[in-house]
């Protein structure tokens, strides 16, 4: 399958709990707008999209201030992807990202991306992961869970994150855009390993052997409170 120059829009209108596409899911199912407990399987053997333009707002939340990825109002004016083994099963979707690519209209923008994916509507997994953006290189194993997606909202209090990441740098310009703490901040972190779990402001680092600026190294264990603010941060190391 393959698709070029599509525009894909997605809303959810006031007072609906359902988006638009929910409505064609659950009409597919049984014949009406009601939601029922069938789902509709989709399987894609391979799948090729050229310069989709994808929207998804939600009119039952406002905008977010600050200039990052606004979860409910999400603008990808491009997209770009390989894909195999593509599957829709009800709300979730797996595949194998052969290539990715995108532009969110905040200015966000992932040059390649590659890896198994899971995306569920409480959790995003991806293994053999390697992600480039324009300042950033992430690589090997990052699982996100959330109580639903408004809580991406508020990414650094709300969402659980595991990772092992691998021979990977960590730009703050890119860190920037998931929030608004980060907005004045350029450094780098250059991770040689990264294995941790928790939430942003309340991590909890198992191994890290990683630099910071020109004269930090990290190498160990320890738990980290505060983050992102660095300044702020306190940090109990093992």
């Amino acid at each position: 399958v393959s698709l070029k120059n599509v525009d894909f829009d997605l809303e959810r209108y006031p007072g609906d709990s359902s988006s638009n596409f929910g409505y064609v899911i659950a009409r597919l199912s049984k014949g009406n707008g009601t939601p029922t407990k069938y789902k509709t399987d989709v399987f894609f053997k391979e799948i090729g999209i050229e310069n989709l333009h994808f929207k998804w707002n939600d009119q039952n939340t406002a905008t977010v201030s600050y200039g990052g990825i606004d979860w409910n109002h999400v603008d990808v004016k491009r997209f770009d992807g390989k894909f195999s083994s593509l599957k829709i099963d009800g709300n979730d979707v797996s595949a194998n990202v052969k290539n990715m690519s995108l532009n969110e209209t905040c200015g966000f923008r992932i040059s390649q991306m590659v890896g198994l994916a899971r995306y569920t509507p409480r959790n995003i997994e991806i293994n053999d992961l390697d992600l480039i953006t324009p300042n950033s290189r992430v690589r090997n194993y990052i699982r996100l869970d959330y109580a639903n997606t408004d809580s991406m909202t508020d990414f650094v209090n709300n969402v659980l994150m595991k990772t092992d990441f691998a021979d990977s740098k960590v730009s703050f310009k890119d860190l920037k855009y998931f929030t608004s703490e980060l907005k004045d901040k350029t450094e780098d972190v250059n991770i040689v390993r990264l294995k941790a779990t928790g939430k942003v402001n309340d991590l909890h680092v198992s191994e890290i052997i990683a630099s910071y600026g020109k004269f930090s190294i990290l190498k160990g264990r320890a738990d980290m409170q505060g983050l992102p603010d660095f300044d702020k941060t306190f940090f109990a190391a093992r």
